[in-house]
């Protein structure tokens, strides 16, 4: 599933290009006082677990990139979110020609 696509090339407010289908999911406001669940993988510098990880539970267990981004997203948009490592550590495999990853390359 695509929602949407990212152009650097673009001017700053037209990078981000969320689907027709998905717009109204991704307004300001639609967001609040809901919790995602956000699906990562231990890759630095992008989530890692923090020193003291052993002795935290939840989201404090992480650090990175982003965790900091969605952090920050979350604080904008008013949502709560639990970060769940996925289950079997990579971004995705190719299985039986199907791709079953977090990242689509369309």
């Amino acid at each position: 599933m695509i929602v949407g696509s990212w152009d650097p090339n673009e001017l700053a407010y037209k990078r981000l290009r969320i689907k027709p289908e998905w717009q109204s999911t991704f307004q300001i406001g639609t967001l609040e006082n809901k919790t995602l669940r956000v699906t990562t993988i231990l890759n630095d510098p992008y989530c890692m677990y923090t020193e003291s990880s052993e002795t935290k539970i939840g989201n404090e267990r992480f650090e990175g990139y982003i965790i900091d981004l969605v952090e920050e997203l979350s604080k904008l948009l008013g949502f709560k979110y639990i970060f769940k490592l996925v289950d079997d550590g990579v971004y995705g495999t190719n299985e039986n020609g199907e791709w079953n990853g977090l990242i689509v390359n369309e």
